[in-house]
């Protein structure tokens, strides 16, 4: 096996882990939640648990580009990035 090949192994590896640790996370937090009962914050010793809605303001830029193209295309730019993957 090559270092490359070790190396993405590994990094599949982690990658799996940290899936599972978010799955882990949101059965603690549903429990969590289960024991606030509906309350929006709950203080236990030193921590403190809030779970309240947060409104936020999005631009629709899907509905801007159908109603506006010219502006749509006007205002907007061409970027590049890298992605990295393994698989």
């Amino acid at each position: 096996m090559t270092q490359l090949e070790k190396l993405c192994t590994e990094y599949r590896e982690n990658a799996r882990l940290k899936e599972e640790l978010d799955a882990i996370n949101e059965g603690l937090k549903a429990e969590i939640l289960l024991l606030m009962a509906g309350a929006d914050s709950v203080t236990a010793g030193a921590t403190r648990v809030t779970y309240k809605p947060y409104k936020t303001r999005r631009f629709d830029t899907k509905g801007f580009k159908e109603e506006h193209a010219a502006l749509y295309d006007a205002y907007t730019t061409e970027t590049e990035y890298m992605r990295f993957t393994v698989k």
